[in-house]
């Protein structure tokens, strides 16, 4: 084997020389994945894999020219350090930007639902007034939006028994739109709140031979918000139909800086994002940005990603939600079409994208208790304590 001037010869015997290089590989390997996942564990998700590979090959090559003696021991050493200063250099530079970015305000579907959890003596519900209706033996199974939570917890607190209504499990819970609307079709659920359902949806119930009934009981505002440093206050739906199908990507096209913008959406069959899919009506809407999160298996999934406040960004969400439930000061509603998203602008009409949302069941069977409980959302009761709550009863 050539020896470079200078460099020291191996004393080690060949077969061990073998050994220890096959050693060598295998600790790569293992060391690779370990500093893979210590990288993505400080915050450097983007090119974890490639930096956690070039640093172990960095050590592995010095440590296979001592093996071998094979070039100058300065002039390996240095070259190794280098290259590894760099790599390093790289990743602590990532995993700061990371940890910058995740420091920015979110407004996505996190809410600590325990503050909100029905005779609770630290809950942020309602007071609700006495009820007429007192439902006694099998409750009805109640379950909905994250956003509508509130409602359907006060009216829990207002008509049910006292006692404990955790919303993971129970009579009382709060597996979001999605999973609300399988546990309905699945006869897990006898009533739930939410926005219109999706296509998709609807599709589901008719496929295992369920007729929904959608009972309107109330509306809110679907809004949409901006960074408050950003200059725009207003977009029209044609422009936010030019935004969201990316055929409008500047903030200048529309009165703003010059800059990309950054229109986050919310998952699939969520309430706010079958609300976007209605508004954009026959426009197709483009491909939504997505994150990378860690699964328990150590590998990469991707997810539609929450809004977060970018001094560039765009989200949408109900008017409720986002103003009490996930408060931000850092966001500001747009106008839309001239008019801002207040409660008196739902109740007139005079907002232009206002929803309603529904007591859902199972048409046919629902028992007794929860043909009561749908009523009562009807009655003058129902409707004051969806107006209490924040929202806009349907008169």
């Amino acid at each position: 084997m050539k020896q470079y001037p200078g460099a020291r010869r191996s004393t080690v015997p060949l077969p061990v020389q073998i050994l220890l290089t096959l050693l060598l590989a295998a600790v790569v390997v293992i060391g690779g994945f370990i500093a893979w996942l210590a990288l993505i564990m400080l915050g450097v998700k983007q090119f974890s894999q490639l930096l956690a590979g070039l640093g172990l090959l960095i050590v592995a090559g010095f440590l296979v020219t001592r093996i071998w003696g094979l070039g100058r021991l300065r002039t390996v050493s240095l070259v190794c350090g280098v290259l590894l200063g760099a790599v390093l250099l790289t990743g602590t530079g990532y995993g700061l930007y990371n940890r910058y970015i995740d420091g920015i305000p979110t407004v996505g579907s996190e809410v600590d639902l325990n503050e909100y959890r029905p005779f609770a003596e630290d809950s942020r519900l309602i007071q609700p007034e006495p009820a007429s209706l007192q439902l006694e033996g099998e409750l009805p199974r109640l379950d909905g939006a994250t956003a509508l939570y509130p409602i359907y917890a006060a009216a829990a607190e207002a008509v049910y028994p006292a006692g404990e209504y955790p919303w993971y499990e129970g009579p009382v819970q709060c597996n979001k739109t999605d999973a609300a609307f399988e546990r309905l079709i699945a006869g897990e659920a006898d009533l739930i709140l939410t926005a219109g359902p999706s296509d998709e949806q609807l599709s589901n119930a008719a496929a295992a031979g369920v007729e929904l009934e959608l009972t309107p009981v109330g509306r809110e505002a679907f809004v949409f918000f901006v960074n408050q440093a950003n200059p725009v206050e207003e977009l029209s739906l044609e422009q936010i139909q030019g935004i969201y199908s990316g055929r409008i990507t500047g903030w200048e096209e529309v009165g703003g800086k010059r800059e990309a913008i950054r229109a986050f959406q919310r998952p699939q069959n969520s309430g706010s994002q079958t609300a976007l899919q209605r508004l954009m009506g026959d426009v197709p809407i483009m491909a939504a940005e997505e994150e990378e999160i860690i699964s328990g298996m150590g590998g990469i999934l991707r997810r539609t990603a929450d809004y977060k406040n970018y001094g560039n960004a765009i989200g949408y969400s109900f008017r409720f939600y986002a103003s009490e439930m996930a408060a931000q000061n850092t966001i500001r509603f747009l106008r839309i079409d001239g008019v801002y998203p207040d409660a008196d602008s739902v109740r007139d009409g005079s907002y232009p994208v206002s929803n309603q949302f529904y007591v859902i069941t199972r048409k046919g069977e629902e028992t007794e208790n929860t043909r009561l409980l749908k009523e009562w959302f009807l009655s003058p009761e129902g409707q004051r304590l969806i107006e209490r709550v924040g929202y806009l009863p349907l008169a």
